[in-house]
């Protein structure tokens, strides 16, 4: 701020006219006059400094300040336009400007100038020590100075900061080591893989327009995911929380174009994140830690998912011989556009996929089949099967699982599905199961859906251990049966008398011509708290009612059959009178026969596991008997029931074993009071397989002993029958399939 003067007025004024406050007057508002124009001034150099930078600031060459005067064109001899830089190489003032090295001088009028006031800025080196270059290759044939740290290379969209380092990729003709820092990042995947900018190894690029869809690559030397159009090779990097975005693979996501390559690729890396597109598949082999989730929760169909395009085949498919473990499947849609597709398949039946997770998967009824294999420890939870879709317009069937087994060492176990909705099963021509279990342990429902099933039921465990079905609901099953169960002659282990138990439900069966809700051909029935709907009149709860368990708490107003014939036995067994269990072991058991004799050996029994007996079958007339209690008879109503035998001959055998019993004798060959009939007896129809032989029984009022046992006729000595239950029941219906206790 320039001092006041004090000076009086030479013309116009007197003397004594001019007062000492108007002297102040004058001499202040010189000093604001001078200050105001001077501003100005600044202002408009100010301007012309922004101007100038605003339309970007580019390095074109380099200048040597001892030189004494500035560049009157570029270096190509092309005309100076504003943001035009040159490195300076050399100290040196001009125009009372003094510039140092790595100083950059920049213009900021078109043809620069020959004075320095209001033509040329200088940037000292020390404002942000950058270099600003218009190609990798511009960077790369600069000698920047030392004292240089960072420059740029300024594309059309883009601007690539490199830092010195020592320990960088980028090499300058100086010798000199840069290290890509910041700013490779593009609108797309697409983009970045279209670009031929030469990125070198250890640079790190990303694509993606919001927070959720960036993607990372680091430029790599060998074993890429990518490459781009330039050939720098890229590996994809996961996200923050460690996901890796198949997107980021180069996915074209356009649910025809075959992306399995790529779905493959990704699955190599780790957990892998769907977009928001369906991505045409086949064939891949899962692996064990496999996690693939998609964008699909509560969003609309084909939203994020899997599609397979391929007759035939399956979206995932292990044709391998070794065991896959924690596989988890989530969030994503699974649809197909050919016939016979399956969404998982794993053709083996003697390995263990174990460990699987399926979580809010929304699968088509266009599949024929959605998983086959053999599962132990799975999950399927919340997910929706067969509601969308068309099953190829009607063409073709549709079906949920294949759970099976074919080996001992790997039963179908510990499996459970919650939560699940499933519609529109239908068997090609006869009726099919939405689930099919064979050769297992535990499988259990809950809280589960069954709905507009064309031509199919539930469930048909065939040589299986436990089936429970609780809560949820069923409606419009147009089968002869709701669920199955039945032997499988043919299983390594001909599981029998494995209980099912259906809790807690509302079944709307909607067609008069279901004949039951369990055809019940292995092991006991346990049904409490359901309602029953819209059935026809001849339904009836079980197709072997001597083999309820447990039947409370059923409300069916049109089934007046339901539970004709049931007598209760199971678990707390009322209907069974004798006081032991499956297995009967050599020394409770006594022989009568001619010839020679039967002879019984102990073993364990592979069904029930407990001890029990095996019997060497003699010549002759021979038997083999228990005694029963009296006290535990006088109850039995009108003193009817029946004796059941139930075993198998371990070789194929001419022999029959028949369920006899004696009353009121000592028991021996000769003096049997009743035995089973040739029809219900165990003999060469059943091969090596469990049967049951029955027999009815009158028990007399007046009774002072009773046995229960079975004879041997035929003649085929030395082939051994295997004991695995001898059984009377409080009942008039004979059992016509094996059961255990």
């Amino acid at each position: 701020m320039p001092a006041p003067i004090y000076s009086l007025p030479v013309v116009g004024v007197p003397p004594n006219a001019y007062t000492t406050q108007a002297m102040h007057e004058a001499a202040i508002n010189a000093v604001l006059q001078q200050m105001f124009t001077d501003y100005v001034a600044r202002d408009q150099i100010l301007q012309t400094h922004i101007d100038s930078l605003s339309s970007g600031v580019l390095v074109v060459g380099e200048w040597d300040a001892s030189s004494g005067a500035f560049p009157t064109t570029r270096p190509d001899s092309s005309p100076i336009r504003p943001g035009d830089a040159w490195i300076v190489t050399g100290a040196g003032g001009v125009d009372g400007e003094n510039f140092a090295v790595a100083d950059r001088l920049v213009a900021l009028t078109d043809g620069g100038g020959v004075t320095y006031a209001g033509h040329w800025l200088r940037s000292p080196h020390a404002d942000d020590q950058r270099y600003d270059f218009s190609s990798k290759a511009a960077l790369m044939a600069a000698a920047i100075p030392a004292e240089v740290l960072v420059a740029r290379v300024v594309l059309g969209g883009m601007i690539l900061t490199y830092a010195r380092d020592s320990g960088g990729a980028t090499e300058l003709t100086d010798g000199s080591r840069w290290r890509l820092v910041s700013g490779a990042h593009y609108a797309s995947v697409l983009a970045a893989l279209s670009d031929s900018y030469p990125y070198d190894p250890g640079d790190v690029v990303t694509a993606g327009l919001t927070v959720a869809a960036i993607v990372g690559y680091l430029v790599v030397s060998s074993d890429p995911d990518v490459s781009t159009a330039g050939g720098v090779m890229l590996r994809v990097q996961p996200d923050q929380q460690g996901w890796y975005h198949l997107d980021a693979f180069g996915a074209a996501g356009d649910g025809s174009t075959d992306d399995s390559a790529r779905l493959t690729k990704a699955i190599s890396r780790g957990k892998v994140q769907l977009g928001a597109r369906m991505y045409a598949v086949a064939g891949i082999q899962p692996v064990s830690n496999m996690h693939i989730r998609g964008r699909a929760r509560n969003t609309t169909w084909r939203t994020s998912g899997l599609v397979c395009t391929v007759a035939g085949g399956a979206i995932f498919s292990d044709p391998t011989s070794a065991p896959i473990y924690s596989v988890t499947l989530e969030d994503f849609h699974a649809d197909c556009t050919a016939t016979g597709c399956r969404f998982y398949d794993s053709a083996s039946q003697v390995k263990y996929s174990g460990g699987f997770r399926f979580v809010n998967l929304v699968a088509s009824c266009n599949f024929l089949l959605l998983f086959r294999f053999c599962p132990i420890y799975l999950l399927i939870d919340d997910c929706l099967f067969g509601q969308t879709g068309n099953r190829l317009g009607g063409s073709q069937e549709f079906r949920v699982m294949e759970a099976w087994s074919n080996s001992n060492a790997s039963l179908v176990n510990h499996n459970q599905v919650r939560n699940t909705r499933h519609y529109n099963v239908h068997g090609a021509t006869t009726a099919v199961a939405a689930y099919t279990l064979r050769h297992g342990a535990k499988w259990r429902f809950e809280n589960c859906s069954m709905e507009q099933f064309t031509n199919g039921y539930v469930a048909d465990a065939a040589a299986f251990m436990a089936l429970n079905w609780e809560g949820g609901w069923i409606e419009a099953i147009n089968a002869p049966q709701v669920f199955r169960t039945r032997i499988d002659a043919a299983a390594p282990s001909n599981i029998a008398g494995g209980p099912i138990r259906i809790a807690g439900s509302q079944i709307d069966i909607l067609n008069s011509t279901c004949e039951y809700l369990i055809v019940n051909g292995n092991g006991t029935v346990d049904v409490h708290d359901i309602n029953i709907r819209g059935n026809g009149p001849g339904f009836r709860l079980a197709s072997q009612p001597s083999q309820i368990a447990f039947a409370r708490n059923i409300y069916a107003p049109a089934a007046p059959l339901l539970q004709q014939y049931i007598q209760e036995r199971g678990a707390i067994y009322q209907g069974r009178l004798t006081p032991w269990r499956n297995g009967i072991v050599p020394a409770s058991l006594s022989v009568s026969s001619t010839g020679v004799a039967p002879t019984m050996s102990g073993a364990n029994s592979a069904y029930t596991g407990e001890a029990s007996a095996r019997i060497a079958a003699g010549d002759g007339a021979q038997v083999i008997y228990r005694q029963v209690p009296t006290e535990i008879l006088q109850s039995i109503n009108d003193g009817r029931a029946v004796v059941a035998l139930v075993g198998r001959w371990e070789a194929a055998a001419a022999f029959y074993a028949r369920a006899c019993y004696w009353v009121n004798v000592t028991p021996t060959h000769a003096n049997i009071t009743a035995s089973a009939a040739d029809a219900d007896a165990i003999g060469a129809s059943y091969g090596t397989t469990v049967g049951v032989s029955s027999c009815p029984v009158f028990i007399p009022a007046t009774l002072t002993s009773f046995h229960v046992g079975f004879l041997l006729n035929g003649g085929d000595v030395g082939k051994f029958f295997a004991l695995e239950g001898l059984h009377l029941l409080a009942s008039d219906q004979k059992p016509t399939l094996p059961f255990f206790v």
